[in-house]
């Protein structure tokens, strides 16, 4: 991603005066614009949705001055424009990972490998049918074989591929919650 810029205060003045001419609209429309990019970071699974619609803006907030002489439109437009090349860096990205200070014994990660599959199984068991039936067969398969198997899902549950993929999602995000609070007791 690009350095970490803050918006100044005159930047931010100009982008409001850019999204309306009376400043309680436009202070109106601000929130409007980043609460909605926090949301499609959000549903794009960012753990970190709201500096990335804070980067969105100061963008944006950068570039005003040319974009109320030369945009025509909706601002939200450029916005989200905006927020989907961010986004796309941010996959760019490498991914660090904090490893543990020590490595654990075999035993030791076996019988932990073990009380992580038997919450699995108990959080699994107080989804729905419907629920289970969707995140097993979300998760099966490699491959080509997995990319036709959730598209066969998606038609057997009557919704797109990207509705399935964010239902699965946020069904995964409730199982891990389940699953640690499960392993910490």
């Amino acid at each position: 991603m690009s350095k970490k810029s803050e918006l100044s205060r005159q930047n931010f003045d100009k982008l409001l005066a850019w999204l309306d001419s009376d400043r309680n609209i436009a202070g109106s429309k601000y929130e409007s614009i980043r609460a909605r990019l926090v949301e499609i970071f959000y549903a794009r699974g960012c753990p970190v949705a709201e500096e990335l619609a804070d980067e969105a803006i100061d963008r944006v907030a950068q570039k005003v001055e040319v974009l109320s002489a030369t945009y025509e439109g909706e601002p939200i437009r450029y916005f989200c424009a905006v927020a989907k090349n961010i986004f796309l860096e941010f996959t760019r990205e490498p991914k660090t990972e904090e490893l543990p200070d020590k490595l654990a014994e075999p035993a030791a990660a076996q019988d932990e490998a073990d009380i992580y599959s038997q919450c699995l199984n108990k959080c699994l068991r107080k989804l729905s049918s419907m629920q289970q039936q969707l995140i097993i067969g979300y998760y099966q398969r490699e491959k080509q074989a997995k990319i036709k198997a959730r598209r066969n899902l998606g038609q057997l549950l009557g919704i797109s591929t990207e509705t399935l993929r964010v239902r699965a999602f946020r069904l995964r995000k409730d199982l891990e919650k389940c699953v640690l609070n499960c392993a910490r007791q």
